[in-house]
């Protein structure tokens, strides 16, 4: 019934398992300023602010009103601000109303998007103030954890 998998899991092991689950903004979250993280993000409520992230997931009622820095961005929900990611998927519910900046683009049937998009080889890369912001914002939020 159980699994014993993992009874022996180093503490690397373990680190690397616990990292693999997103970090989830529920539909009851509204969320002013900017979320930064090295992780993936799930987001079911609203935030007004930039999100940097590895990967993002906007889910049906999930709303950002602020500009996306990811690897990848698949969304459900609205986006009102520019989006800069290697990867972007605009699922048949979703609402983006800015620019994107990607290497690879797919659109359902039923996504309304108004804005423009423009493909780069290496979007992030072209984000240079963004990414120090980006890698500052970590490095001040390690050491004030410890």
């Amino acid at each position: 019934m159980f699994s014993m998998k993992g009874k022996n899991s180093t503490p690397e092991e373990m680190a690397a398992n616990s990292a693999a689950a997103p970090s989830i903004i529920t539909s009851d979250v509204v969320m002013i300023g900017t979320l930064t993280t090295t992780s993936d993000v799930q987001i079911e409520g609203r935030i007004d602010g930039d999100v940097h992230c590895v990967s993002l997931v906007i889910g049906d009622s999930g709303q950002v009103n602020g500009n996306i820095l990811a690897e990848d961005v698949k969304i459900r929900g609205h986006v009102k601000g520019n989006i800069r990611a290697r990867r972007v998927f605009l699922c048949s519910s979703s609402r983006v109303e800015g620019d994107i900046l990607i290497e690879a683009f797919a659109v359902e049937v039923g996504a309304i998007f108004e804005g423009n998009c423009r493909h780069c080889n290496n979007p992030l890369a072209e984000a240079p103030n963004k990414v120090a912001e980006y890698h500052s914002a970590l490095e001040a939020f390690a050491s004030a954890v410890g």
